[in-house]
């Protein structure tokens, strides 16, 4: 994949369009679709020119991903979840703000949406949803597949790692006993020597 036709196509879009049309008129808010429909088109022009049979999708994947490690697990809730451009749940089922709050629940039910349970405890301030500790960035695709790849490989290689450190000290304990006048068929005590 040809990287400096992509960002070439982010530089040359980010100069030319406002910062209001990056990130809304809100503070701290996502790019827009149109500005990555922008995005796409000039990647899909530069690429028709010079590499006629490569394709390049962008997939814009907000989530709204909580900022500590010490927040209060609630039962039933989703950590990662993910978001529209104004950093709100795409599902509103979602929305724990709006159902740890009470005027924000008696808005959402003037809407007609459902909401998810209230906390138990959303009285207290430390069980309820606060937007401040949660931030909102952008996910790759296929985020499962890549963690759980990710977890499949520590597996395999951590064991690996542990026997290929072993055999070296036991290999290097043998190699060590054979100049001496000790012997030892113990293979634990060949690793240690070979620590040693």
């Amino acid at each position: 994949m040809p990287n400096d036709i992509v960002e070439a196509a982010f530089k040359q879009v980010s100069e030319n369009v406002s910062d209001r049309a990056k990130t809304r008129v809100r503070k701290n808010s996502l790019p827009t679709k149109k500005f990555y429909a922008r995005i796409q088109r000039v990647i899909d022009e530069k690429l028709a020119k010079s590499h006629p049979s490569l394709k390049f999708t962008l997939q814009p994947n907000n989530m709204r991903v909580p900022v500590i490690n010490t927040l209060k697990f609630v039962e039933g809730r989703v950590d990662v979840v993910p978001v529209n451009d104004f950093g709100l749940p795409t599902e509103w089922i979602h929305d724990y703000e709006s159902a740890d709050n009470p005027k924000l629940q008696r808005w959402a039910r003037v809407q007609g949406r459902s909401l998810p349970p209230t906390a138990p405890g959303a009285d207290d301030e430390r069980s309820a949803f606060k937007r401040e500790e949660h931030c909102v960035m952008y996910v790759p695709p296929m985020r499962e597949l890549r963690e759980n790849m990710y977890m499949i490989l520590v597996m395999f290689i951590m064991p690996l790692l542990l026997v290929a450190v072993l055999g070296v000290f036991q290999c290097a304990g043998v190699f060590a006993l054979k100049y001496t006048p000790f012997t030892c068929n113990n293979a634990i005590a060949l690793a240690c020597v070979g620590m040693l």
